[in-house]
């Protein structure tokens, strides 16, 4: 039998909203297979109403951490990468997903700055090696070593930016720390749309200055870059 319990029931969980609380209590349950299914189904694109939902607060949790939801491995699997992949959850993750849209487009343009310059720095190896077949191997390595780090940091940063969310529902014990928690993580946030303009000022100079020494460069910068964040985003689909 569900677990039912009384709460009140936020109708959004993005970062940066507060609970509403709309005067009343509706019984909270966990989440049913047909909830899960219907959720699936019909929740990635657009809007619905989840004031009065049985199970809006459980949905939170588990949009964050669950894996199982229609029991049909390619269907669930479509759905954790609406919710979970870089790209694809900046277009079409779930309305009640802890991390909403703009969010994750501010990471994503963050990694992207970080991956230009990680770019131009093998750029500058393979300028200083005179043997052609080496300076490609160079290049090869670093550029899968960049995608690397770039599925990491940017699972990392996701991990953070939703860490308040990842309590158990109706805590009450450990509500000073989870305030802690989402205060912490709204910090990294407004640190990481700091540093992604300064990554814009950094990349403008580097472009310059690859342009100056060699006009080849210029343009091989954007192909390594483009190649590491492919290579990033095919990454993240194993490891999901």
């Amino acid at each position: 039998m569900a677990r039912v319990q009384m709460a009140a029931v936020p109708p959004a969980r993005h970062m940066g909203e507060k609970l509403a609380v709309r005067g009343q209590l509706v019984p909270q349950r966990e989440m049913t297979l047909e909830d899960r299914a219907h959720e699936v189904a019909f929740r990635c694109f657009g809007k619905a109403d989840y004031s009065d939902c049985p199970y809006a607060a459980h949905l939170v949790n588990e949009l964050e951490k669950g894996v199982y939801w229609s029991g049909v491995f390619w269907w669930d699997f479509a759905f954790l990468a609406c919710n979970r992949h870089p790209v694809l959850g900046i277009v079409c993750c779930h309305s009640q997903h802890p991390l909403g849209k703009w969010h994750r487009a501010a990471i994503y343009a963050f990694i992207a700055g970080v991956t230009f310059l990680l770019c131009f720095f093998i750029k500058l190896l393979q300028a200083g090696t005179p043997d052609a077949l080496e300076a490609k191997l160079w290049g090869i390595v670093l550029n899968m070593f960049v995608s690397v780090v770039m599925l990491v940091a940017t699972k990392v940063l996701v991990f953070w930016a939703t860490v308040h969310s990842r309590r158990p529902i109706n805590c009450c014990l450990f509500k000073g720390v989870c305030c802690l928690l989402r205060c912490a993580s709204r910090l990294i946030f407004a640190v990481v749309a700091v540093v992604s303009v300064l990554l814009i000022v950094a990349l403008a100079v580097a472009y310059h200055f690859l342009k100056i020494q060699q006009d080849h460069q210029y343009f091989g910068l954007f192909t390594a870059a483009l190649l590491s964040q492919l290579t990033s985003l095919i990454l993240w689909f194993p490891t999901a």
